[in-house]
């Protein structure tokens, strides 16, 4: 039996850290780790995967199972890692004396308007 943890638990923007810790009811001397991002290939880590500076296509699908000598364990239940791009967190509008908080889940259309003076 194993668990599976992310460290933070908030919302993750680019350019932070995050820890992913895969961890074994018994000691963890003596197991590999092996992780898997959106079921593809497992590649052997440590228990703790981090990483630093993130990237929006750093988000996804992420599982890990662990093996001591011929003998691995079941594999986690999927922790799903999602990353915000930083700069589309929020954006503020003003116009004239009306200010309005567009938030990350909503949608924009900004139109330019051709201002046309006759001379």
């Amino acid at each position: 039996m194993h668990h599976f943890k992310t460290e933070p638990q908030s919302s993750l923007f680019t350019g932070d850290s995050v820890t992913l810790r895969c961890e074994v009811n018994q000691s963890r001397d003596g197991w590999e780790f092996f992780w898997s991002k959106n079921s593809n290939t497992e590649s052997i880590e440590a228990a703790d995967k981090s990483s630093n500076s993130l990237k929006v296509s750093d988000g996804g699908e992420y599982r890990c199972r662990a093996r001591r000598g011929e003998r691995y364990t079941s594999y986690s239940e999927p922790v799903t890692v999602t990353i915000y791009g930083k700069y589309f967190h929020q954006i503020m509008i003003s116009s004239e004396n009306t200010m309005k908080m567009i938030h990350k889940t909503e949608s924009v259309i900004i139109t330019a308007l051709e201002n046309n003076t006759s001379v």
